[in-house]
């Protein structure tokens, strides 16, 4: 697969995936799609859902494992400018998650606005943040450049756009949708017909 689009995942996705849609692996599909990538913190976060219970059935670490089969981890550790970057945002918003803000800097950082990329959120708390770092002169100032546009989605718009490639049918969705009513994902009745393709 030539120029094939990278999804940039938080934990929202990978804990959606894991805990909540039963029903289809949408994990399976987009390595089929996308290349997926991580950080070493949502990873970490990942590995705190070992132990909860889904589906009556408890998550062992073979499980998680086998998913971050999927997902190529980029540590970034060594990045003076990311470095710098994660203090500045962990220490700006301490209500936030590492993994997210790992994951942002990741597509901030790494990717080119020419390359085909997606940072995959639901964390709306922090999506909100993302415009006001535009215009943030602490934080340009340690990026060294005017903060990019970045494609931004979610869990929602991932399987949507697995449809629109032909990898779920209509009732498909509609057992995902199932799926994520009975767990902990929380889906608007714009999510819906946005998933459904209403919208």
């Amino acid at each position: 697969m030539e120029n094939i689009t990278t999804k940039v995942l938080d934990n929202s996705f990978i804990s959606a995936c894991i805990t909540d849609i039963k029903s289809h692996n949408i994990f399976e599909l987009c390595n089929e799609c996308y290349k997926l990538l991580s950080s070493p913190s949502v990873y970490e976060e990942s590995k705190k859902l070992k132990g909860q219970i889904s589906d009556d059935k408890l998550i062992e670490e073979q499980v998680i494992e086998e998913y971050y089969g999927k997902i190529e981890i980029l540590d970034m550790a060594q990045d003076p400018k990311y470095n710098e970057l994660l203090n500045y945002l962990e220490n700006r918003y301490p209500y936030l998650h590492r993994g997210e803000l790992s994951t942002y800097l990741i597509a901030l950082i790494r990717f080119t606005e020419d390359d085909k990329f997606y940072f995959i959120t639901d964390d709306m708390q922090f999506r909100k943040k993302i415009p006001m770092l535009k215009n943030d002169p602490i934080f340009i100032k340690k990026l060294e450049s005017e903060v990019k546009d970045i494609n931004i989605s979610g869990t929602i718009g991932i399987i949507r756009r697995l449809r629109e490639k032909n990898k779920l049918t209509s009732g498909d969705i509609e057992d995902i949708i199932v799926d994520l009513q009975n767990g902990s994902f929380y889906l608007t009745d714009y999510l819906l017909d946005y998933l459904r393709g209403n919208s």
